[in-house]
């Protein structure tokens, strides 16, 4: 009872380490990582379902997941863990939500895409749960499109997105910064889809979530794309256009990054249409 005891404290002392960093070093990691596989074996010696090697499995999971570590196991110790609350509970709501996003990621990594499906699908019916709130819900919905996106299932991610969209809306009103990121990505959604009117309609609307929230990043970025969109479909001028506005825009922000951006862009059309000059 007494060893059990300290192996208790131990891991509850490890995992409450990895829950109030926000930030770790490899070195810290790989740290965390051989402390928690050194606790297995007495986990394993309570079950091999018991809630202690669950949490094990959960916490090396994530700590794995990391780009420099290995995904297959990553994916394995999550899977693992999700089993085991399966028939034990231990994760909340939103830790399994967690979990069934890093491993619809894991999947397409290792390009197991019909597994990463059914991730999605999986993670569209925990989000419908009313105890999470509006920003977790819609911002994980919101990955959820862009793994549908990465995955060439366009048709799917603009009907989510969309969705989301006219949620996100009603929530937070119609010319929130909230408002930007799936806006882009149904423009992005459309120009995968060839409709191309659509996908420069959505790409306005960000240039006026942009101008309305004060983010010239993002203006810089559209109005460049909305500049490739006209070159893309033949009308040279107006592309010119909306690249001399992107760079007045950059310009007007003082932001030496975007003003490098937006006359490199010019100076890439000018090259390819061989038609016109520098006009900085």
């Amino acid at each position: 009872m007494i060893e059990n005891s300290k192996f208790i404290k131990k891991l509850e002392g490890v995992i409450r380490q990895i829950e109030t960093s926000q930030f770790m070093f490899d070195r810290q990691r790989n740290g965390l990582l051989n402390t928690l596989k050194s606790l297995e074996s007495d986990a394993k010696k309570i079950g091999e379902d018991s809630i202690e090697l669950g949490k094990i499995n959960f916490h090396i999971g994530f700590l794995l997941s990391n780009k420099m570590f290995d995904k297959e196991e990553s994916r394995d110790r999550i899977s693992f863990a999700l089993r085991i609350n399966e028939k034990n509970t231990f994760l909340t709501q939103k830790e399994i939500l967690a979990a069934t996003e890093l491993l619809t990621g894991l999947y397409i990594e290792l390009g197991l895409h019909e597994d990463a499906i059914k991730c999605l699908e999986k993670i569209q019916g925990i989000a419908k749960d009313g105890s999470f709130d509006s920003d977790i819900r819609l911002g994980v919905l919101s990955q959820s499109g862009f793994y549908y996106h990465e995955l060439g299932m366009y048709n799917e991610a603009l009907k989510l997105n969309l969705s989301i969209l006219e949620e996100a809306e009603e929530i937070y009103g119609p010319l929130d910064s909230k408002l930007i990121n799936v806006t882009r990505n149904i423009s992005e959604n459309y120009y995968c889809l060839n409709k191309i009117e659509d996908s420069t309609r959505y790409q306005n609307k960000v240039i006026a979530l942009a101008q309305h929230n004060n983010n010239s990043e993002i203006e810089v970025e559209s109005l460049f794309k909305l500049g490739v969109l006209n070159y893309e479909s033949g009308n040279i001028k107006k592309s010119k256009e909306y690249l001399l506005k992107s760079l007045d825009v950059a310009n007007n922000s003082g932001d030496e990054s975007l003003i490098s951006f937006a006359k490199s862009n010019l100076d890439e059309l000018a090259n390819k249409t061989k038609k016109w000059w520098k006009v900085w």
